[in-house]
């Protein structure tokens, strides 16, 4: 998954409401066990969104952080 919000922008809950969605979408798909996020190292607002919409950390990409949400009921 992969977001930005220009920096007027910013603050207004639209980051959280985007993944929020995909994290919705994607659990009503057939065959989609999970769904991956990557922030860079020091973007701590991307890190608190993805944290507070159910991601947890599952170790390091090839840019930073790699953060993980598993849908337990099969698909």
């Amino acid at each position: 998954m992969g977001y930005g919000i220009d920096e007027a922008h910013r603050g207004n809950g639209y980051a959280t409401e985007a993944v929020r969605g995909v994290i919705k979408w994607a659990s009503e798909q057939d065959g989609v066990r999970c769904v991956t996020a990557q922030t860079d190292e020091d973007n701590d607002a991307s890190r608190k969104v993805l944290l507070n919409s159910g991601f947890v950390r599952s170790g390091r990409g090839d840019e930073g952080p790699l953060y993980k949400i598993v849908f337990v009921s099969p698909r």
